[in-house]
């Protein structure tokens, strides 16, 4: 199941001791240029979180196994999108800068040739028309084909050469004529399949039903492919399920500290920015073209979002998430008496620079005053806090993990 954790906790407060151990420090003052934050660490969060007691996080129990709920998440915001289908006109001419979906076959002297034909294909073809990603002159004479006018015996007949540099030497050079029918202009729309029995019997990759109720054997067969997920990030998955129950648990006031929403916000904005950038540079430099169309389509792909989520909603819910979860662990470190010295607050300076360095493109440009340009006081000692109380929480929680495949 693709969720970012980054949605749910700022990166940095999962930033481990990857600097400080075995390595000779460097010194610095801890001062910030940065504006200052909120701080948790310090602050009376009762307006926020009222009434806390140990016995509401300590010593609770914590169930792992997977439930219902996140089945139906997994194939609704990820497995059943999988297997959308464009929406499409058929009754309107193709135009430039449409996605036209085409059936072809090709021929050199009247013969098929291999590699010239999707016909046989469970979909048709995306075209693009003005892309220039097919042979020249391809793309132009489908300009003003309706649809509905095409058809496996009445196909849009398109003359083309290939290329004198051709990568296949064997059609460099040569006339072709392709048969292509048009299935529909897509309308930028999806149709998303229900999981029905039909649909599990005969269109699930890897999935052949064993019993009369393909439904329920499909999703008992999902539940056990989660399980497993969740065995192999069980660290992580402790500390996410342990949040989630603190949240529908604990009183949280539903005021927020002024401004924080708006700062974790712009953080979380940054990160998708800063994905979006370096994915599509990856992929051009790799591939010699971009992966994602734009900032949306990027910003759905790194919090694991379906693709038609809105997902400044979904950013602003997990800054919110967030600011809980600041108020949460700070209020348990209050409660605990756990404290935070001036050289915890430089060590995680030092393995945000370590952390910052090893994911940048410049690691040279990342240093601790450019960390601290970042991070004020008031948050980094709020960030110290959350990951001790986070620690204190995963020794004092006991975790159920009936169902899931430890050894």
């Amino acid at each position: 199941m693709k969720r970012i954790v980054a949605a749910l906790l700022l990166v940095a407060i999962l930033v481990t001791a990857l600097a400080s151990c075995g390595k000779k420090k460097e010194k610095f003052d801890l001062e910030s240029t940065a504006d200052p934050a909120f701080d948790y660490y310090h602050s009376d969060l009762s307006a926020y979180l009222s009434s806390l007691s140990r016995e509401e996080y300590a010593g609770i129990t914590v169930t792992l196994d997977v439930s219902d709920k996140e089945v139906d998440d997994y194939l609704n915001d990820f497995l059943l999108p999988s297997y959308r289908t464009p929406t499409m006109k058929t009754d309107v001419a193709v135009k430039d800068g449409d996605t036209a979906y085409i059936y072809y076959t090709g021929y050199i002297d009247g013969e098929p040739f291999e590699g010239g034909s999707n016909a046989d294909d469970d979909r048709p073809y995306g075209l693009v028309i003005g892309s220039d990603s097919f042979i020249d002159t391809f793309e132009d004479q489908l300009i003003g084909v309706i649809p509905q006018d095409t058809s496996r015996e009445n196909p849009k007949q398109i003359n083309v050469t290939f290329p004198d540099n051709y990568r296949n030497a064997d059609l460099a050079g040569k006339p072709a004529r392709f048969d292509v029918v048009v299935a529909g202009i897509w309308d930028g729309g999806y149709e998303v399949p229900e999981l029905t029995a039909e649909f599990a019997r005969t269109k699930i990759n890897n999935f052949t039903p064993e019993t009369d109720d393909p439904v329920g054997e499909f999703r008992e067969a999902l539940r056990d492919y989660l399980r497993e997920q969740k065995a192999a990030n069980l660290e992580q998955r402790k500390f996410t399920r342990v949040m989630e129950v603190l949240f529908s648990t604990l009183h949280l006031t539903g005021s927020f500290p002024k401004g924080e929403i708006k700062r974790i916000e712009s953080t979380l904005e940054e990160a998708v920015t800063n994905y979006y950038q370096q994915y599509n540079f990856y992929y051009y430099m790799q591939y010699g073209q971009v992966y994602y169309d734009g900032i949306d389509s990027a910003a759905r792909g790194y919090y694991g979002l379906r693709f038609d989520a809105d997902w400044k909603t979904y950013q602003t819910s997990a800054a919110a998430k967030t600011v809980k979860q600041f108020v949460i662990l700070n209020a348990i470190a209050q409660l605990e008496g756990i404290e935070v010295t001036e050289e915890e607050a430089k060590d995680w300076v030092r393995d945000q620079v370590a952390a910052e360095k090893e994911s940048s493109q410049n690691p040279d440009e990342v240093t601790v005053e450019s960390v601290l340009a970042k991070f004020s006081l008031e948050e980094i000692y709020s960030q110290v806090a959350a990951g001790k109380a986070r620690d204190f929480l995963l020794e004092n929680v006991t975790f159920d993990t009936t169902g899931l495949p430890i050894d």
